[in-house]
């Protein structure tokens, strides 16, 4: 019964932009919206891990366990 379901979910979704085209734009375009939100604020958040990472890790100088510590985020 379940495989019948996702089947007919799966044909659905193949014929549907033939059909329903405007309709599905309508209803993702929020998504994409907040998808795309998501996508920046991940981005912004990666380069301020690293940058931080990158000046711990140069200013640790000879001390090996600060440079370790930078590595790892400890």
């Amino acid at each position: 019964m379940n495989k019948k379901i996702c089947l007919a979910l799966i044909a659905f979704l193949l014929i549907a932009p033939f059909s329903l085209a405007q309709e599905i734009e309508q209803i993702t375009e929020p998504l994409n919206k907040v998808y795309d939100l998501l996508k920046a604020i991940v981005g912004v958040a990666a380069v301020i891990a690293l940058t931080i990472a990158g000046a711990r890790f140069m200013f640790a100088g000879e001390n090996t366990q600060s440079r370790d510590g930078a590595k790892t985020r400890h």
